[in-house]
């Protein structure tokens, strides 16, 4: 990540704040940082009281002059939700494009792996929650380490930040679709979310790939006879939710040259090796991220 730049505001602009917030700002409240060629982040980082809609398109307007033609921003603002314009307790995203008018993106991304719990939890079944657990290694401090909450009225080891919620299901792999339905249900309630406002992931293992390859797929692709996708999608899909914000990232485990039912499911559940789980740590978990921010681009 490149260095912090600093936006300046007009004295306009910067009145304009002061009388809606009723708080000191300055300049040094707006940070930019550069992340590359796909886009910037531009922070507030004061908690303004109120803010109203004619204020908010002042400020899109004094941030869009500072950058590039063709630049687009991520605008944060904390404790207000623009599209509805109610006050909130987390922070939200914008999209600002150079044409467009800011509209919001997702503000959650619940990103569930789907494994078995003991004595089969460190198996390659459940390779999908090692790579949840590498992913938030790769996040670091801005990722909260994993410990126990309840999630849909279970305990289950989770990590809750923003705008990731890193669940583990703690249900049995066959029959987690239940499970992964009433959490989704209690994220949509806790945050005060509408359905399109979550993004919903499934972190599962892949037969069809070799170890450690990670893929986004689909909501839609086949579950290629994932008994834990096969629960889910039985559960979520009659359900009237958009499904366009939900996918899967695969986590791929190889398979046994024979393909009857059961040398495959004494194959899957092998426990990892140190040299798998390795691989998981250093490249899985990277990987993971890597996906889940090319789905919040799209």
């Amino acid at each position: 990540m490149g260095a912090a730049k600093r936006i300046s505001m007009s004295s306009k602009l910067e009145q304009s704040v002061r009388a809606a917030a009723q708080l000191p700002i300055n300049e040094n409240d707006f940070e930019k940082v550069d992340l590359g060629e796909k886009h910037d982040v531009v922070q507030l980082k004061v908690a303004p009281s109120e803010l109203y809609q004619g204020l908010i398109d002042e400020i899109i307007s004094e941030i869009k002059g500072a950058g590039t033609p063709d630049a687009k921003f991520e605008y944060r603002w904390r404790v207000l939700r623009i599209r509805t314009g109610r006050l909130m307790s987390d922070d939200q995203t914008v999209l600002i494009e150079n044409k467009g008018r800011a509209t919001m993106l997702i503000h959650r991304f619940l990103v569930i792996s789907l494994g078995n719990q003991a004595p089969y939890f460190d198996t390659l079944h459940s390779a999908g929650h090692f790579a949840l657990l590498a992913a938030q290694n790769a996040l670091g401090p801005s990722q909260p380490r994993f410990a126990s909450e309840r999630y849909g009225k279970k305990s289950c080891m989770a990590s809750s930040g923003l705008p990731y919620t890193f669940v583990q299901s703690p249900t049995m792999m066959n029959i987690c679709g239940p499970w992964v339905h009433a959490t989704w249900k209690e994220m949509l309630q806790r945050h005060q979310l509408r359905p399109e406002e979550l993004a919903l992931v499934l972190v599962h293992d892949e037969l069809e790939a070799s170890f450690g390859a990670v893929k986004i797929r689909n909501w839609e692709s086949s579950h290629r006879g994932h008994n834990g996708v096969k629960s889910v999608k039985k559960s979520l899909d009659p359900l009237p939710y958009p499904h366009d914000h939900w996918s899967r990232i695969t986590v791929g485990i190889g398979r046994p040259l024979e393909r009857t039912p059961d040398v495959v499911s004494e194959y899957v559940l092998r426990k990892l090796t140190s040299h798998q789980r390795k691989t998981i740590d250093t490249e899985v978990g990277p990987s993971v991220i890597r996906c889940l921010r090319e789905l919040q681009d799209e």
